[in-house]
């Protein structure tokens, strides 16, 4: 063996070592972190959905509470709202702690264009961080049927107001005369979101019991 094959071969060897030791050393990766998230979607083929819900006193990250006031335009056939409680609550990227829980209260009506009679409102509530916020096996579902009312002219696209101010969100729940539903919202260890109902769709005609 020559003086420069055997140099090279102690190179190798080094890199090789070198390698090794640095992998050793590497901190270990940490598991991905992922908010969490509430989708409410409109299944609806024939109508635009509008929605304003309440979440009412979930914990901040640092330990108060907040209401969560959200205005939402859904367009027909699988429109979607998406809200980042994780973000809105000062999380950032975490996803809430498991056995989280809060209330949900949301009133729905569906608009159209060219409004005529009755539309059978299919809305679906959805929860969980990134890896489950897709799995529709697990969803609120919000049917009922509604009268019609007029498309305003500038709803052209999808859209989302969210809020943590009560002055704000008292706004967008006024006059809100429509489908209501109330749920418990339970953050469970494994990243899904648990919907439990306190009341199913009604007309909120009926709760304030006009005929």
């Amino acid at each position: 063996m020559n003086r420069n094959t055997g140099i090279l071969i102690i190179a190798v060897i080094a890199i090789v070592i070198i390698g090794a030791i640095a992998a050793f050393m590497m901190p270990a990766q940490e598991p991905a972190v992922a908010s969490t998230l509430i989708a409410i979607d409109n299944h609806g083929a024939d109508h635009w959905a509008k929605t304003v819900a309440v979440m009412e006193n979930v914990s901040t990250k640092d330990g108060s509470t907040k209401n969560i006031y959200v205005e939402t335009w859904k367009e027909p056939e699988k429109g979607c709202c998406m809200i980042n409680l994780s973000e809105e609550l000062g999380y950032g990227n975490e996803p809430l702690p498991a056995g989280t829980t809060f209330r949900m209260k949301m009133w729905s009506e569906p608009y159209c264009p060219d409004p005529s009679g009755d539309c059978e409102m299919q809305l679906i509530l959805r929860g969980g961080d990134e890896a489950h916020i897709s799995d529709i096996s697990i969803p609120f579902e919000v049917n009922a049927t509604h009268v019609l009312y007029q498309l305003p002219a500038d709803i052209t696209q999808g859209k989302t107001e969210i809020t943590l101010d009560p002055t704000k969100g008292a706004a967008l729940l006024e006059g809100m005369n429509t489908v209501y539903v109330e749920v418990i919202a339970t953050v469970n260890a494994d990243g899904t979101v648990t919907f439990t109902p306190v009341t199913l769709p009604v007309l909120c005609e009926l709760i304030a019991g006009i005929s």
